[in-house]
């Protein structure tokens, strides 16, 4: 038991001292793009700092496999080059065994992750954006949404809906250059209607200045059936704090929220795909980050006599770094729908697992 919290212990301080790493690398690289993008509002550093300290708790958030990869790579390196591990494996104990318990340790940090720090990073994240747009408006448009444009969904009670549109207007729910389309039971275009503007008001769109076409087989030419008007008012079951929901970015989203938003979207007839991801992929976090800790014992349980220490730390840091851009390279394939989102999640913890796993068995000669 002793031995197991020392152990542990000694994996906590590893994880400690790298985050704190990559904390003082971020935060003054940040203070310094904060001080840069604000300067013509003559900012104060302090106040600067401070935007930085919220603006890196996404990045530091997203590159915890990293650092928690790292952690385990000095700190196994660091046992298996000193008279530790040799007291270890002298009571009996094989360093798989004694990696059990890292590793443990890594799975909880991982609940831990997704549980407090994953609410905490949106909570920063979003203050950051408000903080930041009271300093310059415009940067609340730019970071709300992803280039400008705005895709929603059935807009109508009884057809289902595709909106395209621009935002215009956070506050009042504008839009400009709107495509519409309408589509019948069966999945057919029925309407397109194209308006200049468009407001979501109480359960309606208000269109300005537009075209209507009826496109179905009872209107051979769509062109001379259509339709122009000033003013046009569209019924919809969307209200305004759904389409608030249905756009926010994943960077300002608790992972307690998550699957709620997933219904409000599939609700509304919004693809949720990446939101699906997003939580799957937080799941997976804890098996990952455990996986992430045997990966960096692995490369280094070898006798010190088996090659130079330096290409078995390099190789261990290459090994970490191409399991985290694979996890990268999954979600990009469920977020384009090429794999599900369960296996883009469950995939490249379970690989690293199984790489770890055999570079140890391997490898243990106690």
């Amino acid at each position: 038991m002793t031995l197991s919290l020392y152990l542990a212990l000694r994996f906590l301080q590893a994880l400690a001292a790298t985050f704190l790493l990559f904390f003082c690398m971020y935060f003054l690289e940040g203070t310094v793009q904060i001080s840069d993008r604000f300067m013509r509002f003559e900012i104060e550093l302090f106040k600067a700092a401070e935007l930085a300290l919220m603006r890196i708790a996404i990045d530091l958030y997203t590159l915890l496999p990293i650092i928690v990869g790292l952690a385990a790579l000095a700190m196994s390196f660091l046992w298996f080059r000193s008279s530790e591990m040799v007291a270890v494996r002298s009571a009996g104990i094989s360093a798989l065994a004694a990696m059990c318990v890292p590793a443990l340790c890594a799975f909880l940090f991982g609940i831990v992750s997704i549980a407090l720090l994953n609410p905490l990073v949106a909570i920063l994240t979003d203050q950051f954006r408000i903080s930041a747009g009271k300093i310059d408006a415009s940067l609340v448009q730019s970071e709300w949404i992803r280039n400008g444009e705005v895709v929603l969904g059935r807009p109508g009670q009884k057809s289902e809906s595709v909106i395209r549109a621009t935002l215009v207007d956070e506050t009042k729910f504008e839009f400009q250059d709107a495509d519409i389309f309408l589509f019948a039971d069966d999945g057919t275009l029925t309407h397109w209607i194209l308006a200049e503007t468009a407001m979501l008001e109480d359960s309606r769109w208000q269109l300005s200045n537009g075209k209507i076409w009826r496109i179905d087989s009872d209107s051979p030419n769509p062109e001379k059936s259509a339709v122009e008007f000033e003013e046009y008012e569209l019924p919809t079951d969307l209200t305004r704090d759904q389409v608030n929901s249905s756009l926010i970015s994943l960077n300002f989203v608790s992972f307690w929220e998550i699957e709620k938003l997933i219904e409000l979207r599939e609700r509304a007839g919004i693809s949720s795909v990446e939101f699906k991801v997003f939580y799957s992929a937080e799941l997976a976090k804890p098996l990952l980050f455990a996986a992430l800790v045997l990966v960096g014992a692995g490369f280094t349980t070898r006798p010190a006599r088996v090659g130079p220490a330096s290409i078995k730390v390099l190789l261990a840091a290459l090994t970490v770094l191409g399991i985290y851009y694979f996890s990268t390279f999954t979600k990009v394939l469920a977020e384009n729908e090429r794999i599900s989102p369960f296996a883009a999640a469950w995939l490249p913890p379970t690989v690293a697992l199984a790489l770890a796993l055999t570079q140890l068995l391997v490898v243990e000669d106690g």
